[in-house]
Parts: structure tokens; sequence; C-alpha cells
């Protein structure tokens, strides 16, 4: 993923480079630790999602794409 820090504030364009990705559509989505957002499906290889706003500033969030919600 690219970058990966982003603002507290949210609305960071996160790119997601992987393998064999589909396109759910709806079901697919990006987790920054609890919080879910869309995601969208670019190609087989790469997803687009946008940082939601954290409180959390002290330490890393784990992240995670899942297609079905």
């Amino acid at each position: 993923m690219q970058p990966r820090l982003g603002l507290k504030d949210g609305e960071t364009n996160v790119e997601v480079w992987g393998e064999n990705f589909l396109n759910f559509d709806e079901l697919s989505v990006c987790n920054f630790g609890p919080v879910s957002v869309k995601a969208e499906f670019i190609n087989s290889t790469r997803l687009m999602c946008v940082s939601p706003h954290s409180d959390v500033v002290q330490k890393a969030q784990p992240f995670s794409v899942s297609f079905n919600k």
C-alpha cells in the first residue's frame, strides 16, 4: 500500500497492490483498524480507497482489505 502513513483527519488516497483482485463492487472494503471504507476496484492488481478520520495518533492502525464486508 502507498502511502504507509496519512493524516489523522483522513482523506488520504491509498493505493493497494496485490494479485487476483476481483471486482465485487460494494462488497470490497479497506479496513483501517475498526473502520471500513469502500474500496474502488482499478484492476486485478490495484485498488484505491480513501482513509477515514482517526483519533489514534500514537501508533499505527492495522490495515486489511476484504471482499465480503
